[in-house]
């Protein structure tokens, strides 16, 4: 099947018909009220050059002479700036495997002979970051500045675009490393890395493994020369000013970008999620198992009545037909923990859960019943007040983050379509009389699901089950020996979800330390308050008051005194610096630091803790002896530190402090409560804050 005869399936079709067929209309700015421009013709007998062709409002759509769409709007000049550069070549144009290491390339290629640093580098000069996003028509480069670097940035990804690496050992070099990060991800969490494999319509994480293993860096080329092109990309800005002065430095840097020869038809080898059970064997008698339910695409027509169907299912995990019937064929004791996945285009809710081979079966079971029941049995009057409350709140999960609101609304303009379409869809089927449950369920059961097993055996009355393995013999090499790199690489995909969820990168960079008043509990001991100052620089003040009585401690690096009742102690150097180690295990605090590159750490184990399942992280390197972080793989929040501290006379005490109580402070999410237990438990202490703020570097 041709690009061409499948240009109706991507993102933004208007913009590549647009491309072929010339300049543009102005389309509507969203959200509402039309104030279309028509375009304005080039009667100079000029040639075009590389401005706009058609004035664009504040928000809205142009293209310029290079066939590239952009799509323009505003942000604060002290905000984050966002240039999302989508590319109209996903995972379904080559061979598996092969779109993802093409834009890892464009984004980890440089130039020695110019002295151009990668893209990641580059950003990472300016303050901020870099994300990667291939699904199967599109792939996306994010890219997130301080609003004052975007033109910097701009200019960066422009040398990326325009200068694509060449080198046969570059490229060679940038798919090793992305293999070791996919073994990484695989051996530290397979159920989640295994969705987004799937998704993808991979048939395993083996078969997916291999294909990156087997692909060779001639394939990377050939996929940027053919589909790397500004005929078919879409930039989407969220930068300061204006759209004209916007556009203006475009001109010199994206607007500019060239490439030769024309577009070529590329065949398209469609992969989806196919329904069935999936399984990776293994002799550990638990199951990890996950339910994968791909959303509908939020611009479709119908989609509210879809997601009114996926409700009615499940209710993420805590109601619905599915666990209905869970609660009937007694596994009621099963519990789900649901997570909202995106990846490009295509986006899910993955229902997981820990189970006996026996009763994975039994749930797939529930799963397949569930969806039958839809077509077969109409929602109840109050079965679908609940459903349709809760398909609102999921519809809207895809708007979470900044980057994908951006990419939406870009989509939205192309489209000609208006934001507000999808609530007008939900109001107007707020009555079930309003609603065709027959036709939603025949729609909604067009769409796959699948569960996704790792670990037991197959019982021998399972139905046909897809058995792989974990991985191919030959990525276990990638892990031998457990190298510090490849361990770190490993790890990092957990820390920057856990960044992403406190703040992002622009404002924990620059966290300096924090200011903060507390009360303090320790076992039944009456209660002492706390006022403290602390920076990385070594400064920290702190002042305790119980029973009347002040203690004061003063820190200056690695010198320290503390003074209660007239006199003054000298702290010795070990002390102190244990005072500045339990101030850098804040959560914040860590997660600053590895923003920064200060702090590296590497994957230990997967644990599920009461109804929380957690990933566990260990520092590498200096400064702690000996530390572990649990990171929420739902809310991607810190809830644990781990600590084993060496007292001033040689013996090792392990500290264990539980944050919680995230709540806003100057923009980052912070705990607002910590409960450390030393040893054995018997001596705790509970910090309930009052106030905490963090301590910023000057932009």
């Amino acid at each position: 099947m041709s690009l061409a005869a499948n240009r109706g399936s991507a993102l933004w079709l208007c913009a590549l018909v647009a491309a072929c067929a010339g300049s543009p209309p102005t389309p509507t700015p969203p959200p509402v009220q039309p104030n279309r421009e028509e375009p304005v013709a080039n009667n100079t007998g000029a040639p075009p050059t590389n401005t706009p062709t058609v004035p664009a409002p504040e928000t809205g759509l142009t293209q310029f002479a290079n066939g590239m769409t952009v799509a323009f709007s505003s942000v604060a000049p002290t905000g984050e700036a966002q240039l999302q550069l989508g590319l109209f070549g996903g995972s379904d144009f080559a061979a598996p495997g092969v779109a993802e290491l093409a834009a890892e390339a464009l984004v980890g290629g440089n130039d020695a002979s110019s002295g151009r640093p990668d893209l990641r580098k580059a950003i990472a000069n300016l303050g901020g970051t870099v994300k990667v996003e291939v699904g199967p028509l599109t792939s996306w480069i994010t890219v997130r500045v301080p609003a004052r670097r975007w033109q910097e940035a701009q200019t960066a990804l422009a040398a990326a675009v325009s200068q694509p690496t060449q080198s046969r050992n570059q490229l060679e070099r940038i798919r090793d490393d992305l293999v070791a990060r996919r073994v990484g991800a695989i051996w530290s969490s397979p159920d989640r890395e295994s969705a987004r494999i799937f998704l993808l319509g991979a048939v395993g994480t083996d078969d997916y493994m291999s294909s990156l293993l087997d692909r060779d860096v001639s394939e990377i080329t050939l996929f940027q020369t053919r589909l790397y092109r500004p005929d078919s990309a879409l930039l989407s800005l969220r930068v300061p000013g204006n759209a004209p002065n916007a556009y203006a430095v475009l001109a010199k840097g994206l607007g500019a970008w060239q490439v030769t020869g024309g577009r070529q038809l590329v065949p398209i080898t469609e992969r989806r999620l196919k329904s069935g059970i999936y399984w990776s064997p293994s002799a550990v008698p638990l199951c990890r198992i996950t339910i994968l339910l791909p959303l509908p695409d939020m611009f479709r027509a119908d989609s509210a009545d879809l997601f009114v169907m996926h409700s009615c299912l499940t209710l993420d995990g805590i109601g619905g037909r599915l666990e209905q019937l869970q609660r009937e064929r007694g596994l009621a004791h099963i519990r789900w923990r649901s997570q909202f996945l995106q990846f490009a285009e295509v986006s899910a809710i993955a229902l997981s859960t820990e189970a006996l081979p026996s009763e994975a079966i039994k749930l797939w079971q529930c799963v397949e019943g569930a969806r039958r029941s839809l077509a077969e049995l109409a929602p109840t009057q109050s079965e679908y007040e609940l459903a349709h409350r809760r398909a609102m709140l999921t519809a809207r999960l895809g708007e979470n983050d900044t980057a994908t609101q951006l990419r939406n609304q870009a989509t939205y303009v192309m489209r000609r379509a208006s934001p507000q379409a999808l609530q007008q869809r939900f109001l107007a089927i707020r009555e079930l009389r309003a609603f065709d449950p027959a036709g939603a369920a025949k729609r909604y059961l067009e769409m796959p699901a699948a569960m996704v097993v790792f670990g037991g055996e197959v019982p021998a009355d399972a139905p046909t089950v897809s058995k792989f393995d974990l991985l191919p013999q030959g990525a276990y090499a990638r892990l031998t020996g457990a190298d510090t790199k490849t361990q770190t690489i490993a790890a990092q995909p957990w820390l920057e979800e856990a960044i992403e969820a406190i703040g992002g990168h622009a404002l924990l960079k620059r966290v300096v330390g924090f200011d903060s008043e507390a009360s303090l509990r320790a076992n039944q001991s009456p209660a002492a308050t706390e006022i403290l100052r602390w920076d990385t620089a070594g400064e920290l003040q702190r002042t305790r008051e119980l029973l009347g009585t002040r203690i004061e401690t003063s820190a200056r690096k690695d010198k320290g005194t503390e003074q209660a009742g007239g006199k003054t102690v000298e702290l010795k150097p070990g002390e102190v610096a244990a005072l500045h180690r339990e101030m850098r295990r804040h959560p914040i605090a860590l997660l600053a630091a590895h923003a920064r590159g200060e702090l590296q750490v590497r994957p230990i184990a997967q644990r599920n803790v009461g109804d929380r399942d957690l990933m566990i992280l260990e520092a590498v390197g200096e400064p702690f002896d000996r530390l572990r972080i649990h990171v929420d793989t739902i809310s991607h929040l810190i809830r644990v530190v781990e600590a084993w501290e060496t007292t001033t006379d040689g013996a090792i005490v392990h500290l264990q402090e539980a944050w919680s109580d995230y709540r806003t402070a100057k923009g980052l999410r912070a705990p607002f409560r910590r409960l450390t237990t030393q040893d054995d438990g018997q001596n705790r202490i509970e910090t309930i804050y009052t106030s905490w703020a963090p301590r910023f570097r000057a932009q």
